[in-house]
């Protein structure tokens, strides 16, 4: 029997934790692959409307996860680095730990309360009762909704420490509600800032140890209406909070707008009514983008197979380069076209956001394997790098494994 890789068994644990939610009614939106220590977001559906009440997940596959027992489920380990960040998140954040022998997935809240600190590290006990389904929905929604609020009711959707060796700086993502006005909305910009004044949260050790007990001399902030505004970085209004102690070679550029107290300079959108039309015009439905992208990727998928056994041949000495360069010409206007459709396809809707990153990228690949061989790519490369940039451009095609966008 072939053993299932590592990264595969992590696609198929992140698969089995959004099938799971889903099937309860709730919204998974997998994260960006950079998003440290976070590896979805799950929104609460209460009676078939999306509450905007978030919980960050993080998930865990694999046997071994499970291979330290305790009486009622397994110990989670982790470093300290994690806990702080997972503390110190907006969101509650709960571990999953998913078993592919048994198909199940058990999970478990961070918290100071049920968190044991080992000295260089920290332990939990997740329940092995304690699964993804209908049974625990109660407890889901009480954590999903602990929201950070006041009067002009507001959630902190992110919050990252982007300090450095002369400023300690913070920057956070902001949702309002959709009626808030300009008035609520400036001061709730006037609150968090002065809120992220006094943080202590650090990306790292490092950065610990050199703003430890400061207080932070820089806030940014992005205020978003709608979590899809979110999803796509649409934001209404921006603010920028600058100590006025602060040298003003360690300051940040200072964007224009308006001055509403307290050194808070407030940038609204010029294009956020714009942007909102733009998106309702272009935006494709769910069935009808996949059908578009299905489209696309079999044809793509044949070429880059044939570029790809092509150039197998030519590096194991089947194929002489003369005959290797002419086949790869004849596929690059194939493979250059299919590129510039997906480019015109329309707008992915938000549910598709993820799947329409991995696309775009899996097409820029394809067309890297034979950009080398166009008109322009023959001038401009030659024997060794047109070889090493088809090669490295095959290998990144793979790894993204076109079956995800098949199937």
């Amino acid at each position: 029997m072939k053993v299932k890789s590592t990264a595969n068994i992590e696609r198929i644990g992140i698969s089995f934790v959004q099938l799971a939610f889903e099937q309860i009614g709730y919204i998974f939106r997998e994260q960006p692959i950079s998003d440290y220590g976070i590896d979805a977001h799950v929104e609460i559906v209460r009676d078939g409307k999306a509450t905007g009440q978030l919980l960050a997940v993080q998930i865990k596959s694999g046997k071994s996860w499970f291979d330290e027992k305790s009486e009622n489920g397994v110990i989670f380990r982790e470093d300290m680095a994690h806990l702080e960040y997972w503390l110190n998140h907006s969101l509650s954040v709960i571990v999953i730990l998913y078993d592919p022998d048994a198909e199940t997935a058990c999970w478990q809240v961070i918290n100071k309360d049920n968190v044991t600190v080992t000295g260089k590290g920290w332990k939990i006990e997740i329940p092995l009762c304690q699964t993804i389904e209908e049974t625990f929905k109660e407890a889901f929604e009480e954590l999903a909704g602990r929201p950070i609020i006041t009067t002009g009711k507001y959630t902190i959707l992110s919050l990252q420490d982007a300090s450095h060796g002369t400023a300690k700086r913070y920057s956070a993502n902001i949702l309002v509600s959709e009626s808030s006005t300009a008035t609520e909305i400036y001061q709730i910009i006037r609150e968090v800032t002065d809120d992220l004044k006094h943080r202590e949260y650090y990306r790292n050790d490092l950065v610990r140890q050199r703003w430890k007990g400061t207080p932070a001399q820089v806030v940014f902030l992005f205020i978003y209406r709608m979590l899809d505004d979110f999803r796509t970085t649409s934001w209404i209004c921006r603010s920028l909070w600058i100590d006025k102690n602060l040298p003003s070679q360690f300051a940040p550029f200072r964007h224009g707008g308006e001055d509403i107290g307290d050194n808070i300079i407030v940038d609204w959108s010029q294009h956020y009514e714009l942007m909102q039309r733009i998106r309702g015009q272009f935006s494709l439905k769910k069935e009808d983008y996949l059908a578009e992208l299905g489209a696309i990727l079999k044809p793509v998928a044949i070429n880059v197979e044939r570029a790809t056994n092509l150039t197998h041949d030519y590096n194991s000495g089947i194929l002489n380069g003369k005959v290797y360069i002419q086949e790869m010409m004849k596929l690059e206007p194939i493979v250059t076209e299919l590129y510039m459709r997906a480019g015109d396809i329309g707008l992915a809707p938000l549910e598709c956001k993820d799947l329409s990153e991995r696309f775009q990228s899996l097409m820029g690949y394809a067309h890297n394997i034979v950009l080398p061989f166009s008109d322009n790519g023959l001038k401009t490369w030659e024997g060794k790098n047109r070889k090493y940039l088809v090669n490295r451009a095959i290998e990144d095609y793979q790894k993204l494994d076109c079956c995800v966008f098949c199937s």
